[in-house]
């Protein structure tokens, strides 16, 4: 695994934890600088991104990627829903092609929403960047 690789992969883990973003860019940075220094890939020297973001203690910090894949996944149900009230208080005629249609746009825009929201996690924080 690339170096840049495992650093997204911890930055990602690391939110998912709820720590936030400047203790993030600290613990990447850590990472980054003893990988150079002992000229061993970050994998080997601190483990599997996973089980090293493990050692830190759980925070209170969302990351923005889970508030906007979660607002994306609500807005979509609520298009389905508001969808289910307006046939049931005679706004729009049901008709199984269109509520397939309505449903299906919601189902592949909630499960946009969600994978764009973990992968915005994965991005390496400004404050790492240079």
């Amino acid at each position: 695994m690339r170096h840049e690789d495992y650093l997204k992969d911890l930055a990602q883990k690391l939110r998912w934890r709820r720590i936030d973003d400047d203790t993030v860019v600290d613990i990447l940075r850590e990472v980054a600088s003893e990988a150079a220094e002992t000229d061993t890939p970050p994998g080997e020297r601190f483990g599997a991104a996973e089980e090293y973001a493990e050692q830190f203690e759980r925070g209170h910090s969302l990351s923005v990627g889970f508030v906007a894949g979660t607002i994306g996944a609500l807005l979509a149900t609520f298009a389905a829903a508001a969808y289910v009230v307006s046939t049931i208080i005679g706004w729009s005629s049901p008709s199984l092609p269109r509520a397939l249609a309505i449903y299906g746009t919601c189902f592949v825009v909630m499960i946009l929403a969600v994978v764009a929201g973990q992968r915005y996690d994965r991005r390496l924080p400004r404050g790492l960047r240079t």
